[in-house]
């Protein structure tokens, strides 16, 4: 850069700051802060809820007493344990980053045990939600069993022994185990047999307690199964396969059946087999689970995983579920074997059925409705643990219905992908997409007769301080694999499914061969934004296509009736609009006269800049001479033949300014036809409907009318992308979106008119000589490529081949080329990678590109935003009445929209037809290549008559002046110059001139800050004149350096006032600035952990100071920012409900209920030990038994009251002085102890003495029995026997 550049810049800087200067000082409101009542104490980082969760799930776990679900996943270090109960979800804080393998309740009891990887063993305390104790394993941990109503978890390792852990105290009991039976039934062996046989394998497979005896348990090793007495301590049974192959058989699990005499072994060759537990020699039965060949061929099979039994609610029939044992590799699902309850025919299952799952199975358990009999009574389903790591849970009656997760959980099936969290959507349309289905839904469900069932989950209780929903009309979309789109209502901390509002966007791009084929779509979705003021989402595929869907909703609550398609309610509004034109065409042949011309002899303003320049405005109306001549002649033919109306004459969104041009363009003509060859009246020839095409190459609109019965939305567009792809999405104001592509291209499209309105290509000619932003006082193009500034402003703004779009934005502000009106009309703003923002007028299609320069440096632009000095964000539409005329004002909205909505098609045929017909007749003034702007929204020619044109144009005001020129503008301000002085026109417009050039401000009523941002920095314009008020570089912040830049921001709003500007940089720092002004407010960090999932560019901001953010591979976290907004947020979850406690084990009851017993049962009692008990069972295990504590209260009356008793008549008060003295010594205690275990002995020997009195009677009876036999046979006579 030569030093007169760098000269020149500086002079461009100092103008530029005059300039601002100068508007600031006369509109005084341009300077007020909005952001006065925020300050940095105001501004934190506080946790509101979770959604999703952190990883793939690994391990679950069940408690059917305090009906809770723990799941357990995450990779290294990013692993968790999550508990799920009604309504309610909490996060168990880890002791170690180890992945989880194994989770186990203990039943009833606020006890959850985890191993992981490293073969840790972790009590957790629900209560707590931490750590009550670690404990490390000699081995590595292969399979868990917890006996039920007592504290004791069996732990299988590696090496054959089962250890025995107290959940309760978080330690290995030390006086009893299970060795490792493999090695002593080898020793055995090996004194019978062979000296050269290998060793079996000693890996514990799995291990099964006896449904009803606590006596026996199933020990499961590779070779072998054996049945083990726990209090015995030895080998009752052991079942072995024989070798009749050179292949060893495997064993993978155990199921006991419901009757508890037989079990279930399944093995790694895909047979399983039903032993009973009385036989050891040989299996019941043997059979594959699913053999799709001939009975004599044997193919590989998959081995059997998992099995379950279970009896169903009639108690007639039970179920095995299996998982694996397939030869076919496309069956994906369980196996449901039913099998007749009681019979004792060993034979074949009778009816087997595949509960089909979109994934393999990987794990699965049963959601058992009781704690005892290993859960298989009445279960209320299953939970399927996928290979994906996704969970689903499905019914148990007929069909297996699906059962709907918790929402965290359902972001794994499919995995969530993207998600879009929209905030303070407007009342309305929230709650159209929030209601329930219609009944016009419930009648075209897949299947009606069933409603939706939810997971059976009713633990936990939330506290005083838990927030269940927040007040903000919130909602969250997200996008899963296999392209569905999924909605849920935000409001609520655990998000509420809105199941009614899935839209399967695979099930509309796929052609009816790929449905017949059942083919296996790889599309994908790139980009979903939903319109906030219909509830319309548009959808970005990857294959460049784009979806438009609309809620049903908005159809169905039509004053005017029900319609069935979209076409129907075009058609039924066209009569209206046929009857409009039908007057105006009556008005038009009424007028005879010419139509008007303009007076003052200079063309309308479609660009201001252009207008300040007169070599520049000739060599430009020449151009368009010459390239819109056949389009000239057209009109003018229309025009002069009476009851021949062209298309662009009954276009009702041509604007009345570009009505103008054409007009004057016409009378131009006539009085000079460039064309000796063409004369007045002649007929010229129309061109093509084709010409759509090439105006627009690739871009293909289809209009459709697609409704989804299920997912509440209609189907209304397609387009598709032929050339690049689609980079950037955004939607404006009413019907309108834009989209660009990687060609350098931008479309805007109306929804509801079908078409493409405004296209336009940022490396086309038009763009080569683009003129600046209308009120810069430099008009100082930078080129990209070198960084050089030149002052001349016919030098072409230079986009290298490389330059992309990097943002794009859609709003309704004030137009540059009309700064008399103050309406708000749709504005386009192109943000590129080189740093420059251009803006476009959609309403004037012919207007050149404004070139706004917006930063000093050439880093991408990120975000652009429009707020009014209100803090309204997006600013409100306005439609204020100026001194023009009405006639020449720009098409507000509102105006669009209702003409919009009046346009009718008859059918999709007719409206493709019609959007060409009008592509064709509009004439672009720039040619193909340049990427000319292509419009559609104008308003309806008229002719005028000689008296309305006088009085037309005696009403007009004068046009604004040009836009200074560098040699026009100011000097820098001083003391002695008065620079701003009220101009003729301010007693009836109110604004100020500055009588140092020839600039006009004129004052809005409502001005709009247009602000851009790019990763170096951020810009505050004066939008309409886009004059740089404002700017900051990023650098400049304290605590900033060189390699920090932006990659997102968003305007927020306090409660109470208070609106700044959020900016996130790319190493986790949240900078606030305040506004208009850019100074900046406070920083705050974002965790360390969230930073590194490198997800920050997809964060969601919300307006009043929420921002969401991805904090794990499947999981959101919101967060407030904004403390001042006080949005109610909190989280207060107890796990553990202490009035829900486990029934007694059905062995103490039935110990508990004596019944008659007879002199054979008693006999047999006497020299037969009884079932064991939950107390035995803990005796045996080496703990202390506990004692109920209702048995407690009366053990310890009875002992006070022998205590009383025995002791004589001592004075009450010395009695009750020697109580407090034995309890505060500590002596009391052990009396009590003592007294306790007097009176169990005291009934052992009770029980023992009746036991004898029983054996004594029944002796006696056993032998009045025997003689009165003998007397029998005695007295028979000899023909008796």
């Amino acid at each position: 850069m030569t030093i007169f550049d760098k000269l020149s810049g500086f002079a461009h800087k100092a103008k530029e700051n005059a300039l601002s200067r100068a508007i600031l000082s006369k509109d005084k409101r341009l300077d007020k802060s909005m952001s006065e009542s925020l300050d940095a104490a105001s501004i934190g980082l506080s946790k509101m809820s979770s959604f999703g969760i952190p990883g793939r799930v690994s391990a679950v776990a069940y408690d059917p007493v305090s009906s809770l679900l723990a799941v357990g996943g995450g990779v290294e270090p990013d692993t968790y344990i999550r508990v799920f109960g009604k309504g309610i979800s909490t996060s168990i804080t880890l002791s170690s980053a180890s992945r989880i393998k194994y989770l186990k309740f203990q039943t009833g009891s606020p006890t959850l045990v985890a191993v992981d990887t490293k073969n840790i063993v972790t009590t957790y305390d629900l209560k707590t939600k931490r750590a009550r104790g670690v404990v490390a394993t000699p081995s590595i941990v292969t399979s868990l069993e917890h006996c039920v109503g007592t504290d004791w978890l069996f732990i299988g390792f590696a090496d054959g022994n089962v250890d025995m852990f107290d959940m309760e105290a978080g330690a290995f009991g030390e006086e009893y185990g299970i060795p490792n039976l493999c090695l002593d039934s080898y020793e055995d062996q090996q004194q019978k047999s062979q000296q050269n046989q290998q060793p079996p394998h000693n890996v514990v497979v799995s291990i099964q307690m006896h449904p009803t005896d606590l006596d026996l348990v199933l020990v499961g090793y590779d070779s072998a199964v054996f049945l083990w007495s726990i209090r015995d301590q030895n080998i009752k049974k052991c079942f072995k396969l024989p070798q009749r192959s050179k292949e060893e058989i495997r064993l993978t699990c155990l199921a006991w059946s419901p009757c508890g005499t037989r079990f279930m072994a399944g093995y790694d060759n895909g047979y399983m087999h039903l032993w009973d537990m009385r036989n050891d020699n040989r299996s019941l039965m043997s059979r594959r689970v699913f053999h799709a060949g001939s009975p004599t061929e044997d193919n590989l099979c998959e081995p059997i995983y998992q099995m379950a039994w279970y009896v169903d609610d009639k108690a007639s029939k039970s179920f095995l579920v299996v998982a694996g044992g397939s030869d076919l590799p496309d069956i994906r699902g369980l196996h449901v074997m039913e099998y007749d309850l009681d019979t004792n025919d060993p034979r074949d299952a009778r009816k087997q059925t595949i509960l089909s799952t979109p994934i393999d199975v990987a794990d699965f358990i049963l959601l058992s409705s009781e704690p005892y009999f290993l859960g298989m009574h009445n279960p209320l389903g299953l939970l399927v643990v996928g290979v994906d790591g996704g969970i689903r849970a499905y019914g148990l009656d007929h069909g297996h219905p699906p059962l709907i997760l918790p929402p965290a959980l359902q972001f794994l099936d499919p995995p969530v992908e993207q998600a879009y969290y929209i905030s303070q959507l407007p009342h309305s349309v929230f709650q159209q997409l929030i209601a329930p289905p219609t009944q016009h839904q419930h009648q075209h469900q897949h299947q009606p007769q069933q409603r939706d069932l939810y997971l059976p989950l009713a633990g936990g209780v939330a506290g005083n301080g838990h927030i269940y929903r927040i007040p903000s009309n919130d909602l969250l979309i997200t996008a899963h694999g296999q392209s569905t789109l999924r909605f849920w209502d935000a409001s609520y901390t655990s998000l509420r499914p809105l199941s009614n509002r899935t839209i399967y966007c695979s099930d509309d791009i796929s052609t009816q061969v790929e449905k017949q084929q059942q083919a296996v779509t790889t599309s994908k979705i790139r980009q979903v934004v939903l319109d906030n003021h219909t509830g319309g989402v548009i959808v970005n595929m990857n294959d460049n296509t784009i979806l438009v869907y609309i809620p049903d909703s908005l159809e169905e609550k039509q004053p005017s009736g029900h319609y069935s398609t979209t076409q129907e309610k075009f058609i039924a509004n066209c009569e209206d609009t046929l009857d409009e034109i039908s007057q105006l065409l009556e008005d038009m042949n009424n007028n005879d006269e010419e139509p008007p011309t303009d007076n003052t002899g200079q063309q309308p303003d479609t660009t201001l800049s252009t207008s300040s320049l007169p070599e520049q405005h000739e060599q430009q109306q020449a151009t368009n001479t010459q390239q819109s001549d056949s389009d000239k002649n057209s009109t003018k033919e229309n025009l002069g033949k009476e009851g021949s109306i062209s298309k662009d004459e009954t276009n009702p969104f041509i604007s009345p300014e570009q009505q103008e041009v054409e007009n004057s363009a016409v009378e131009q003509e006539e009085s000079n036809p460039s064309d000796p060859s063409i004369q007045q009246g002649q007929q010229v020839e129309e061109e093509p409907p084709v010409q759509q095409k090439e105006k627009n190459p690739g871009v293909k609109v289809e209009l459709l009318d697609k409704r989804n019965e299920t997912s509440g939305f209609t189907l209304t567009m397609k387009i598709t992308i032929e050339e690049g792809t689609i980079t950037k999405m955004v939607s404006g104001e009413k019907s309108l979106f834009g989209f660009s592509t990687s060609n350098a291209s931008t479309y805007v499209i109306d929804r509801l008119l079908g078409q493409i309105v405004f296209s336009i290509n940022t490396k086309g000619d038009n763009y080569a000589a683009t003129p600046t932003g209308g009120g810069d006082a430099n008009s100082i193009s930078t080129e990209s490529s070198g960084g050089k500034e030149t002052s001349d402003k016919s030098s072409p703004s230079i986009i290298s081949e490389d330059t992309h779009i990097t943002q794009l934005g859609l709003y309704s502000s004030y137009s540059p080329s009309n700064l008399k009106s103050f309406q708000t009309v749709p504005q386009l703003f192109i943000g590129l990678s080189n740093g420059h923002t251009y803006q476009h007028d959609i309403t004037t299609p012919s207007s050149q590109p404004i070139l706004i320069p917006s930063t000093s440096s050439t880093t991408p632009i990120i975000d652009i935003h429009m707020i009014d000095i209100n803090g309204n964000y997006p600013p409100k539409t306005e439609t204020i009445p100026t001194d023009a005329p009405t006639e020449t004002s720009s098409l507000s909205m509102d105006q669009h929209q209702q003409s919009t909505e009046q346009l009718a098609r008859k059918s999709s045929d007719s409206g493709r037809q019609q959007s060409k017909d009008d592509a064709a007749s509009v004439k672009s003034e720039s040619s193909n290549k340049g990427g000319g702007a292509v419009g559609l929204l104008r308003k309806t020619t008229r002719k005028f008559s000689k008296s309305a044109n006088r009085n037309r144009s005696n009403s007009q005001s004068a046009p604004p002046p040009p836009l200074p020129q560098q040699q026009d503008m100011p000097p820098m301000p001083t003391e002695d110059t008065d620079e701003i002085t009220n101009s003729p026109t301010s007693a009836t417009t109110g604004s100020k001139r500055i009588t140092a050039g020839r600039w006009e401000y004129n004052e809005q009523p409502n001005p709009h800050f247009l602000i851009i941002v790019s990763n170096k920095s951020i810009t505050t314009f004066l939008s309409g004149y886009n004059t740089r008020l404002f700017q900051i570089d990023l650098q400049s912040t304290q605590g900033c350096t060189e390699q920090d830049i932006i990659i997102a921001s968003k305007i927020m709003t306090a409660d109470g006032g208070g609106t700044c500007l959020t900016v996130v940089l790319q190493n986790g720092n949240i900078i606030f600035y305040t506004l208009p002004h850019l100074t900046p407010l406070a920083k705050i960090s974002i965790p360390a952990d969230i930073v590194a999932s490198r997800r920050l560019e997809e964060m969601s901001f919300s307006g009043d100071g929420r921002i969401v953010m991805w904090s794990g591979a499947y999981e959101l976290e919101q967060d407030l920012v904004l403390l001042q907004s006080k949005i109610p947020h909190g989280e207060a979850v107890m796990l553990h409900n202490p009035s829900i406690r486990l029934p007694p084990h059905p062995v103490q009851a039935s110990v508990a209920q004596k019944s008659k017993k007879s002199w054979l049962d008693t006999v047999q009692g006497a020299f037969q030990k009884g079932p064991l008990t939950v107390a035995e069972f803990d005796t045996i295990m080496g703990k202390k038994p506990k004692i109920d504590p209702e048995t407690r209260k009366s053990q310890i009356a009875k002992a006070q009251a022998a205590s009383s008793s025995g002791g004589g008549g001592g004075s009450n008060r010395s009695s009750t002085g020697n109580k407090v003295q034995e309890e505060s010594s500590g002596v009391g205690g052990v009396f009590k102890e003592l007294g306790v275990k007097m009176n169990e002995r005291g009934e052992r020997l009770n029980e023992l003495e009746t036991k004898f009195e029983d054996m004594n009677q029944a002796s006696g009876d056993f032998l009045k029995a025997v003689r009165d036999y003998n007397e029998r046979q005695a007295n028979k006579k000899w023909w008796e026997f």
